[in-house]
């Protein structure tokens, strides 16, 4: 700073010249600087593509996975804030099928079924696949450490700290081309630490991983859309609805 932070009037050169010792000007010197250092690494969507676009997609091809992760930390101290510490880890596990389409019309090419009062059941088709199925884990965690001076006073340190656990689940399945279903789910689920210090990962955070957290909020959402095959009936083929 150009001016003492405990005499505001007084310039720092001047406050600098009423100590005895470079030793402890360079002390005053670290107490009253403002100083801030981030350090941050973060690999986001990591994943393997195929070398082939026409392979045939498999339920457990490594494609269908990616993987994210970020740390992040930073430190400040100055005259007033005798550490500030911040510290946050994400890390995400990412997971989507989309198979090609595996539908059949069974009637397509029949000719007993050309009168277009028939039209409904020859373009009758079913598929045995789910057009999309994904799998989302994010893990969050953050520790902050904060304590503060005042005149000689050090406060006990404050920490902020939270972990929680978030799922989503998707699918989505055509399941002939006038029905489609489609579900989705979130769970946000915190994962209890203890308090103080430590920021380890010891053997009661491990456990509650292993139980997916402490559930807080859960919701689901289930969507069928059927259209109706007014399309399909001479004399309603110029309308259309959808339930």
């Amino acid at each position: 700073p150009n001016y003492d932070p405990a005499n505001p009037d007084l310039r720092l050169s001047a406050a600098l010249r009423s100590f005895n010792t470079d030793e402890e000007r360079e002390n005053y010197l670290k107490l009253i600087r403002d100083q801030e250092t981030r350090r941050s690494l973060n690999f986001i969507n990591v994943r393997k593509v195929k070398t082939r676009p026409d392979a045939p997609s498999h339920l457990w091809d490594i494609e269908n996975f990616s993987f994210s992760y970020a740390y992040s930390e930073a430190r400040r101290q100055n005259f007033t804030i005798a550490e500030s510490f911040q510290k946050q880890y994400k890390g995400s596990v990412a997971y989507t099928f989309t198979p090609k389409a595996t539908g059949v019309e069974p009637f397509k090419n029949s000719k007993g079924l050309t009168s277009p009062w028939l039209k409904a059941i020859k373009d009758f088709n079913l598929s045995f696949l789910p057009s999309s199925l994904g799998v989302r884990f994010d893990l969050d965690r953050s520790f902050g450490k904060n304590v503060y001076r005042n005149d000689g006073f050090v406060s006990a340190p404050n920490y902020l700290k939270y972990f929680s656990f978030n799922r989503q689940y998707n699918l989505r399945w055509n399941i002939s081309k006038a029905l489609s279903l489609e579900y989705n789910a979130l769970a946000y689920a915190i994962i209890d630490e203890p308090e103080g210090e430590g920021d380890s990962v010891n053997t009661e955070i491990k456990k509650n991983l292993k139980n997916f957290g402490r559930m807080k909020n859960f919701d689901q959402r289930i969507t069928l859309n059927y259209a109706l095959p007014l399309d399909k009936i001479p004399v309603t083929d110029w309308l259309g609805a959808d339930y």
